[in-house]
């Protein structure tokens, strides 16, 4: 079975919330997740994460949230974005973590991360963004023009990255509507973010299921 890659900002970092509801929600799937990052350096929640205003005052449910982070494999060690980009990779899907808070900078000037999803999108393969996580579609380019330009995306929290999202040429959905669909690509705002991972997820067992068919009724390896 394929992996999924987790792309996060060493710059913005990521809210841990997020990451920790995907990460499980594609372990209990039986999938492999991959963690990338711009040079192979370690990301960080962002100071946000562990916030009254994101998780509440419940003493435990930060505590749980810590442990729960100290446990994904492959965090504190991620794989290069530059390496990746060059090299053969068993993945069919990518999923873009942001931070709520902050631009991801060093994704939205990443050549390799863009060289990445062109790939993906050339192969068909699922390609998820979440808040601030879509800012690292913008590098994904071809002939100057941007990849996914014409595509509908789930309305950002941030200004400033609606507005990129929108020069680039996305329609953006209405805020009343967190999660967007728009084979091969998934989209939510911050609102959205648990639903996107299930659906996520669902997507991957989908395909998996019509690829194991296929091989019943064809010669497979």
């Amino acid at each position: 079975m394929s992996d999924t890659l987790i792309v996060l900002s060493v710059q913005s970092g990521f809210d841990a919330s997020t990451l920790v509801n995907c990460w499980f929600t594609l372990v209990e799937q039986g999938r492999g997740v991959t963690v990338a990052t711009p040079k192979g350096r370690p990301a960080a929640p962002d100071a946000g994460s562990f916030s009254p205003a994101r998780i509440g005052d419940d003493i435990a449910r930060r505590m749980n949230l810590q442990e729960q982070l100290e446990h994904l494999d492959d965090l504190g060690s991620p794989k290069s974005l530059e390496r990746l980009s060059l090299v053969s990779i068993n993945l069919d899907s990518v999923l873009l973590i942001g931070s709520p808070d902050s631009l991801p900078q060093d994704l939205m000037e990443s050549a390799a991360l863009g060289n990445i999803l062109k790939r993906m999108n050339a192969q068909n393969g699922l390609i998820g963004a979440i808040g601030a996580g879509m800012a690292g579609l913008l590098p994904a380019r071809h002939e100057g023009n941007w990849l996914f330009a014409g595509r509908r995306l789930a309305r950002p929290g941030s200004e400033p990255l609606r507005l990129l999202l929108q020069e680039n040429g996305a329609g953006l959905a209405a805020l009343t509507e967190p999660l967007v669909v728009d084979p091969p690509l998934l989209s939510a705002n911050e609102d959205g973010s648990v639903r996107l991972a299930a659906e996520f997820a669902r997507t991957l067992k989908r395909r998996a299921s019509l690829d194991k068919n296929q091989c019943g009724t064809s010669s497979c390896g």
